[in-house]
């Protein structure tokens, strides 16, 4: 099952990164697959969706997290996540402080698409 993809919600495109239940070798297949579609679109256009329920990290994942942070902040214009919580969400912020921007947290998917598509 293919773990990036771009889905539609509100009539915006957004890309979907789907990290549930990824052990930390799939996180980092995952992130380069995400990347690669990521710079498929212009700059500053991308809105990006991720879902990290029950994903697992180590240093490796966490490093190639902050890479892809890094590597795709050109293209991001705003990011939202569900599903880290506890050690989970201590690397979304460390990749947010890396790179300097927003990571936002959210509850559910339906907040997080919502606020995505809201984004101008």
């Amino acid at each position: 099952m293919k773990k990036c993809s771009v889905i539609n919600h509100r009539g915006v495109d957004i890309v979907f990164v789907d990290l549930t239940k990824a052990n930390s070798q799939q996180t980092v297949e995952i992130f380069a697959e995400a990347s690669n579609l990521i710079e498929s679109f212009p700059k500053k256009s991308v809105r990006i969706y991720t879902d990290g329920t029950g994903a697992v990290y180590n240093r490796e994942s966490i490093a190639a997290l902050k890479e892809f942070t890094t590597h795709n902040t050109p293209y991001v214009k705003a990011s939202a996540v569900t599903g880290a919580e506890g050690l989970r969400m201590l690397a979304v912020n460390a990749a947010a402080s890396v790179t300097g921007r927003q990571i936002k947290a959210f509850a559910t998917r339906a907040e997080a698409l919502d606020w995505l598509a809201a984004i101008n």
